[in-house]
C-alpha cells in the first residue's frame, strides 16, 4: 500500500508543484498588502513578485521537441568545372591560343549534344613563366551545367580526348544540385510533425500528463540551391552514378501544450 501511495504522489507531482507555487504566490501577495508602502513601491514589488512565479507556471504547461524527416533523392542538375591553359613566348599570341582551345572544347561538347548556352567561360588569368624557357601562360576556367546527370558524368570522364587534340585540360570535378529542394521539403513537413508529435506524446505520457494543442512550430531547414555533393573527375565512373544520391532533410521544433 505504501508503494501505491508513493506512486500516486509521484504521478501527481506536477499538479502538486503548481498548487504549492500558487499558495506561495498568494501568501506573498497578502504579505505585501499589509506592508506600509507607497503605490509606486507596491506596483514595482508586485511586478517582480508576479514575474518570479509566472515563468515556472508557464514552463510546466508546455513541452518542446524536435521532429525530423528525410528522403533519398537523385540530383536533377550537375555542373562540371574544369580549366585549361595555353603557353606562348609572347603576350600577343595568347588571345589566339585561347580562342583555338575554346573552339575545340565547344566542338567536343557539341558532339555530345551539349548546347553552347550551357557552357560558360570565365575571364582568363595571364602570368609570366619563370623557368629556363620563360614566356607567358594563360589559364581559363569553364563550367558546363546541364540536367542530364549521366551525360555530364560521361563528359568529365571522357575529357582526356581533348588532350589528344592539344588542349591542356585539367578536369576538376562535378557538383550535383537539386532544384526541387523546396517542394520536397514541403512534402516532408507532415512526416517531421508526426515524428515530433510521437516524441512529445511519449514524454507527456511518461510524466503522467496528456498532450494538448500545438502552440508553436519553428522551421530549421534551408531552401537555398546548394551542391548536394561533389565528386572529383578522377573518381567518376562513366556508367555508375548511384553514388550521387543524397538525402534531403527537414528539421522542425514544435511546442505542445500539456493538460
Amino acid at each position: 500500500m505504501k508503494r501505491n501511495k508513493k506512486s500516486s504522489a509521484y504521478k501527481n507531482e506536477p499538479f502538486l508543484k503548481q498548487k504549492r507555487t500558487r499558495e506561495c504566490f498568494y501568501r506573498g501577495y497578502f504579505y505585501f498588502q499589509e506592508k506600509k508602502m507607497s503605490r509606486a513601491q507596491k506596483f514595482f514589488t508586485y511586478f517582480i513578485w508576479i514575474s518570479f512565479f509566472v515563468s515556472p507556471l508557464r514552463a510546466e504547461e508546455s513541452i518542446q521537441v524536435q521532429g525530423y524527416a528525410e528522403r533519398e533523392v537523385k540530383p536533377d542538375m550537375a555542373e562540371w568545372t574544369s580549366r585549361f591553359n595555353v603557353e606562348s613566348a609572347h603576350y600577343a599570341k595568347i588571345p589566339e591560343l585561347l580562342e583555338t582551345a575554346q573552339k575545340l572544347i565547344l566542338k567536343f561538347l557539341e558532339n555530345s549534344t551539349v548546347p553552347q548556352s550551357a557552357v560558360q567561360f570565365s575571364p582568363p588569368t595571364v602570368h609570366k613563366v619563370y623557368d629556363k624557357k620563360g614566356g607567358v601562360m594563360a589559364t581559363q576556367n569553364f563550367q558546363v551545367r546541364i540536367k542530364d546527370i549521366d551525360k555530364i558524368t560521361q563528359l568529365a570522364h571522357g575529357s582526356f580526348k581533348l588532350l589528344e587534340k592539344g588542349v591542356k585540360i585539367d578536369p576538376e570535378g562535378v557538383s550535383y544540385y537539386l532544384t526541387t529542394t523546396s517542394q520536397i521539403q514541403k512534402e516532408l513537413f507532415p512526416e517531421a510533425f508526426e515524428d515530433a508529435h510521437a516524441k512529445a506524446e511519449t514524454l507527456a505520457k511518461g510524466a503522467g500528463r496528456k498532450l494538448g494543442k500545438t502552440l508553436k512550430i519553428i522551421e530549421e531547414s534551408e531552401e537555398k540551391l546548394h551542391p548536394l555533393g561533389r565528386v572529383m573527375a578522377s573518381k567518376l565512373s562513366p556508367t555508375d552514378t548511384s553514388g550521387v544520391f543524397k538525402n534531403v532533410s527537414v528539421r522542425i521544433t514544435v511546442t505542445f501544450a500539456l493538460e
